[in-house]
């Protein structure tokens, strides 16, 4: 989900996002993914402690 508020950024600040997502997906197999160690009841998005994760 990506979320814009949509009277603070231009069509160029969204077309830089989008030129910066392509990037990542060229190069997805560079990136590992990550584990939530710990969390927040609420809002854990904010607070979340991380680890990389291994299969």
């Amino acid at each position: 989900r990506f979320c814009i508020p949509r009277r603070t950024y231009t069509q160029s600040h969204l077309d830089y996002v989008a030129e910066k997502l392509a990037d990542v997906m060229k190069r997805s197999e560079e990136f590992q993914g990550f584990e939530v160690v710990e969390q927040a009841k609420v809002l854990r998005h904010f607070t979340a402690r991380l680890k990389p994760y291994t299969a």
